[in-house]
């Protein structure tokens, strides 16, 4: 039973550091375990001014989280994760909730301790061995009468805390102090003495308070309606199967977890000023980050009849380490005022380079629209400052360019700007982030023997430009790509623009053994084709080109779990593999998934199967795929400690709960 914790008593005033300090020298002293995790508890408190923590173990051999100090108390089965408290297992790092009841993933059963009137949660994972083991979960929660929220200032401070709670778990485990543990502890305590001191200042009451409870009350006014229209994206997502249309409400429930997390930075900003305005750094996907910014612009901008291109460099290593929202808040900027600001019939480019020398990226935003005179250049970086003239064309603060620069200096980059009045303007900056993974983000073409025709009426259109220039950076020589109004006998691939379609030509193609890919000039103009993939004008369509043109397919891999949670983990691990997942929660779905794959002759290569699902047991569904498709590979998922090591016949690979990032993504390599 949760209860509400004992604060230390301190003075408020002074420095945090001192209950850090002083709570590590008297949990090196002490053999009492329940006395070690009332002082972690208290000084916990103290420090982010919460009303209670509550800190789960991991207990591998059970795979479940429970309380240590509670002889009934809850346990979390990590193998069937839900809540808020299953969000963490996604994220694999601190994060908090100012309005957890508004919470769309919030479970009361789950998230809500007994009896606690709560407004806010915060989460501390703890892992060891490079992000591998979990070893505890910190839920830290505040009443609704507590004026105080969670900032991102808190997070940094549960991250400078996490080798000391590393410590103090260890030393609960074994339950006792041995002495090096103790050494360990007082070393660790200079250490984040040192970080703390860096990162957090003593806060003072402001006259601030009325007007901060005003734009509470306004940011939770925004999010409902946001957080609707997140769970009604992931309603439509479910009933819709053409892959385009799902890659784009994918984008848009993006967005919307986007306001919610800028109504929270506004919301910091206005209380701690400078203070909640410094960096959150998070490991990303260089190409989904790009193109799923880049691509909640298509349908506007197709929409204003605006030519819209993205490039994402190929070269551009998997993973890197960034600001992910300030970066986001600085390409949305300059793509919004790109939209806004080109009239009707002109064009956009979104353009993202890599040097491998100089480590850095090159990000253009580039447009054929009002253009910026000389004299006015300066004068646009200012607040509120927008283009004389179109004030009443154009809805807008003149806030976005004065944030882009604050934001890209702050990231060491430099933002500038090349503009002609009624020519258009070109807003770059650079950007050297760390490197997390430095391989290429789309790697090239193992084999060349391959011609690829270009089928199209406008010949020298940018479209074909970018085309060509995707397939050289995969490695394609020129000499081996053509355009024109046919295709040479040796063409492997043609892909046909929508304005040269032609039905006779298809077969033809078809006949010979070519592969066609339809290039869509208009948006969702197409309707989706069993026997051609599609790719489309205005969105990044690199990766799927790539796909389409490489000698090797993508693994084609089905997902069957009744926990959407445990889906979302298999396919944030798999998000940047050359792969094509589906899923299915129940039965009758995977049975229907797996008749339109029979039926378009495609068939799944990987089948990752929780054999316990709602609507019967997932043995008989493994039998059936076994019997029509000999060769798929089929593993058994399960979160059972006492299932069996050696899988049955009809399994091919036994992995258990919760996944590990690694095993997972070396077996579809060794796959491939």
């Amino acid at each position: 039973m949760a209860r509400r914790d004992r604060r230390l008593n301190y003075d408020r005033a002074g420095d945090n550091i001192e209950v850090l300090v002083r709570t590590m020298d008297e949990i090196s002293k002490t053999e009492s375990i329940s006395r070690i995790y009332s002082l972690l508890r208290e000084m916990v408190n103290g420090i982010f001014e919460t009303d209670g923590t509550e800190l789960f173990l991991h207990d591998k051999k059970r795979q479940q989280l429970y309380l240590p100090d509670e002889t009934e108390g809850m346990k979390f089965d990590m193998a069937r994760p839900s809540g808020l408290m299953g969000s963490v297992l996604v994220e694999c790092e601190p994060i908090y909730y100012n309005y957890a009841l508004s919470e769309k993933e919030f479970d009361r059963k789950i998230d809500k301790p007994e009896g606690a009137k709560i407004r806010s949660l915060m989460f501390i994972p703890v892992y060891d061995n490079e992000g591998e083991e979990l070893l505890a979960i910190l839920r830290l929660f505040k009443y609704v009468s507590n004026s105080r929220m969670f900032t991102d200032e808190d997070i940094r401070v549960a991250k400078s805390l996490i080798p000391f709670l590393k410590k103090v778990i260890r030393v609960i485990e074994k339950g006792f102090a041995e002495s090096e543990e103790s050494a360990e502890l007082g070393k660790e305590a200079r250490e984040v003495k040192k970080r703390i001191d860096e990162e957090r200042e003593k806060r003072s009451e402001t006259d601030f308070d009325n007007l901060v409870m005003d734009i509470s009350s306004m940011v939770h006014d925004i999010r409902t309606p946001a957080n609707t229209l997140g769970g009604f994206l992931e309603l439509l997502e479910e009933h819709i199967e053409d892959e385009r249309l799902l890659e784009y409400i994918k984008n848009a429930r993006e967005s919307a977890i986007l306001i919610d997390r800028l109504t929270t930075s506004v919301l910091n900003s206005v209380k701690y000023g400078s203070k909640a305005d410094k960096s959150e750094m998070k490991t990303v996907y260089t190409n989904r980050f790009f193109a799923s910014i880049a691509e909640g612009y298509t349908a506007g901008m197709f929409n204003k009849s605006i030519d819209y291109y993205i490039y994402i460099d190929p070269s551009l290593p998997k993973e890197i380490r960034i600001d992910e929202l300030k970066l986001k808040r600085v390409l949305m900027n300059l793509l919004g005022n790109a939209w806004k600001f080109t009239p009707r019939n002109k064009s956009v480019t979104f353009d993202v380079r890599y040097s491998s020398d100089k480590k850095e990226f090159l990000i253009s935003v580039i447009d054929t629209g009002l253009g910026i005179e000389a004299e006015k250049q300066r004068e646009i970086f200012e607040a509120f400052k927008q283009i004389d003239g179109v004030e009443a064309e154009v809805e807008g603060s003149g806030l976005g360019l004065a944030i882009v620069q604050k934001y890209v200096r702050s990231m060491g980059g430099e933002l500038s700007l090349k503009s002609k009045a009624d020519i258009g303007s070109v807003f770059r900056f650079n950007l050297s982030p760390e490197i997390v993974n430095e391989e290429r983000n789309i790697p090239r073409y193992e084999h060349f023997e391959k011609k690829i025709s270009i089928i199209t009426e406008r010949e020298n259109s940018l479209d074909v430009r970018w085309l060509k220039k995707y397939m050289t950076q995969f490695g394609l020589p020129p000499s081996r790509i053509e355009v024109g109004k046919d295709f040479s006998k040796d063409s492997t691939h043609l892909i046909c623009f929508e304005n040269s379609i032609d039905k006779e030509l298809l077969h033809r193609a078809q006949r010979s053994g070519i592969k066609v890919i339809l290039f869509e000039e208009n948006f969702l103009s197409l309707e989706s084709d069993e026997k051609y993939p599609i790719i489309s004008k205005g969105t990044y369509y690199g990766q799927k080109l790539f796909d389409e043109t490489y000698f090797k397919p993508p693994v084609n891999i089905l997902i069957m779990d009744d926990n959407k949670i445990n889906i979302a983990l298999l396919e944030a691990i798999l998000e940047n593999e050359h792969v094509n997942t589906h899923s299915a929660t129940s039965l009758t779905e995977a049975r229907r998934l797996l008749g339109l794959s029979e039926r378009d002759g495609k068939g799944y290569d990987l089948v990752f199967l929780d054999k316990y699902l709602p609507d019967g047991d997932g043995d008989d569904i493994a039998h059936l795929i076994k019997k029509r498709w000999k060769d798929t590979v089929i593993i058994s998922m399960t979160g059972d400690p006492n299932s069996e090591e050696n899988p049955h016949d009809i399994y091919d690979m036994h992995i258990a709960k919760p996944f590990s990032r690694k095993l997972i993504q070396k077996i579809v390599r060794e796959f491939r």
